[in-house]
């Protein structure tokens, strides 16, 4: 087993990192999903981007990282490729996510937010936020 291996199974522990992880990957399969039609469709992503009438660099973006993804704009996608959309909303798979209200989300985040500073170490820093950046520069 690798270094990385071990270190990916480790914070696979942490159920906090381990719902992060499922979300990205969950987020992750829409972009597969529209690549995948994309493909059946034998159409290119400047092809399928024309027939929507959005840029093609839209198209790539969207099979890449779907963050923000506006419903319309998978209505028209499905269109071009000649389908229907349908959005379902099927049973959560494990049993850590069944029937919890928000307050136990709450607790739990707040749990995890115990743990953070044992994980802050191994998590890449985020770039800093365009309002920090203003911020801190009106305070010099």
């Amino acid at each position: 087993m690798t270094r990385w291996n071990r270190f990916y199974k480790k914070q696979m522990e942490d159920q906090g990192f381990k719902a992060l992880v499922e979300e990205e990957l969950e987020v992750l399969r829409i972009g597969a999903k529209i690549a995948a039609l994309r493909d059946e469709e034998g159409l290119t992503q400047t092809k399928l981007a024309a027939m929507a009438g959005m840029p093609s660099s839209k198209i790539s973006a969207l099979e890449n990282s779907p963050h923000n993804l506006e419903i319309a704009t998978l209505v028209r996608i499905a269109r071009a490729a000649n389908r229907e959309l349908k959005i379902s909303f099927a049973p959560a798979r494990s049993a850590r996510t069944t029937k919890r209200g928000r307050k136990q989300k709450a607790v739990d985040r707040s749990r995890s937010e115990l743990s953070k500073g044992r994980r802050q170490e191994a998590r890449p820093l985020a770039p800093p936020s365009r309002t920090s950046i203003v911020r801190a520069s009106r305070s010099v």
